[in-house]
């Protein structure tokens, strides 16, 4: 109706769009509204990603702190010491700790710890390159896991009582230390060995 009783627009002009106005600018404003709409969507979704992200770190930070720390009001010195021994080659020493736990269903790097097995935070390393007992995908040798919490079999983890050396305790395995290792001799001649073996007390 406009059109009709203005005439048709002339070239390169719009009626009732401003001064100004051509279709050349009108097709580049609405191009321009489109990718506006399209970033703003895209923007919701990251922001969405972000926060879902945010959640799951929350989420793996509390599990952390539940399975593999100690919480910071706990004194680890308080915590019964002990002696690692290697698993491998009983005959050795490997690392000292601290006891945290014997529950069977205590998380030690997202797996329960089991039966015959032990909870301990490790705090100094002799053997660096001795290998875990049980393995995580971010740790494979004691050198890897000083400082954090690892699951150790019950057998090879001394808890020496007051007064007493690792050397002179033997744990439930057959295997202690080189240093209590003895050969038996023949009372009667005192000159043949007859026996080898390995003492538990002086």
């Amino acid at each position: 109706m406009l059109t009709q009783i203005l005439g048709p627009d002339n070239p390169g002009r719009l009626r009732a769009m401003g001064r100004g106005m051509s279709l050349t600018k009108l097709a580049c404003f609405q191009v321009k509204s489109k990718c506006m709409a399209a970033m703003e969507e895209k923007q919701i979704r990251l922001q969405k990603k972000v926060h879902e992200l945010e959640q799951i770190l929350l989420q793996r930070q509390g599990s952390d702190i539940g399975e593999n720390s100690i919480h910071r009001s706990v004194n680890t010195k308080s915590l019964p010491k002990c002696y690692l021994v290697d698993w491998s080659c009983p005959d050795e020493n490997v690392a000292e700790g601290r006891v945290v736990s014997y529950d069977e269903d205590e998380l030690v790097n997202g797996i329960p710890l089991g039966p015959n097995s032990v909870k301990v935070l490790v705090e100094l390393v002799t053997k660096p390159e001795a290998f875990l007992w049980r393995p995580a995908p971010d740790m494979f040798t004691l050198e890897d896991a000083l400082g954090e919490m690892v699951a150790w079999d019950a057998d090879y983890c001394i808890v020496p009582t007051d007064g007493s050396i690792p050397e002179d305790i033997a744990p439930k395995s057959p295997g202690t230390s080189i240093r209590n290792k003895c050969k038996l001799m023949d009372y009667s001649t005192n000159d043949q060995v007859i026996a080898e073996g390995r003492f538990q007390t002086r």
